[in-house]
């Protein structure tokens, strides 16, 4: 037999790609609700999700807001992250707000009877001292309050010019409206 034989051998090279192809997973903080007179500034207060990754990822967010004119609805939080090979995973935390303590006649600070010798002009709202001059209102977010007066004029004999019943009314356009009957309105 010939020796050469003896004398082969097999060479292998290998070339090996490791990639991710796992997105990574997340996990949201749960669901909140909150109320309208509470800070939303700062969403960050209301948690941030867990990342189940193997490798190393970046977090974004985006913040949907689907609030009314009267500060209530939902915010949606979408978290995602992106690992190094481009991979996604994507979880969204809603944040529910409502109004726990609706608008009251409590809330109004009605305009003080005054009594003067002026006549005319000066008799308008915006002529009277504070506290003569119109409601004030407190307590006013979560609500969106409109004020107006009707004038009634009674003709008195002389010395006085006349006496003027003054009828505010403050209506409160998160509760009257459709279907609210007379709720909202005080006067």
């Amino acid at each position: 037999p010939n020796g050469d034989l003896f004398r082969t051998f097999n060479e292998c090279n290998l070339i090996v790609t490791i990639q991710d192809k796992i997105k990574p997973t997340l996990t949201c903080p749960l669901p909140v609700t909150i109320d309208c007179r509470e800070s939303i500034r700062d969403l960050s207060t209301f948690g941030s999700p867990t990342i189940n990754e193997a490798c190393m990822s970046t977090l974004d967010s985006l913040e949907v807001s689907d609030l009314d004119r009267c500060g209530t609805g939902n915010i949606f939080r979408t978290f995602t992250a992106t690992d190094a090979s481009g991979n996604t995973g994507s979880c969204t935390q809603v944040i529910i707000i409502e109004n726990r303590i609706i608008f009251a006649d409590s809330n109004i600070i009605w305009p003080m009877d005054v009594d003067t010798n002026l006549c005319g002009v000066t008799l308008l709202p915006e002529n009277l001292p504070v506290g003569f001059d119109e409601p004030i209102i407190e307590f006013e977010s979560c609500s969106l309050t409109g004020r107006s007066y009707t004038d009634t004029r009674f003709d008195i004999s002389f010395p006085a010019c006349y006496k003027i019943l003054r009828v505010w009314s403050v209506i409160d356009w998160c509760q009257f409206g459709d279907n609210a009957g007379d709720d909202g309105r005080f006067t």
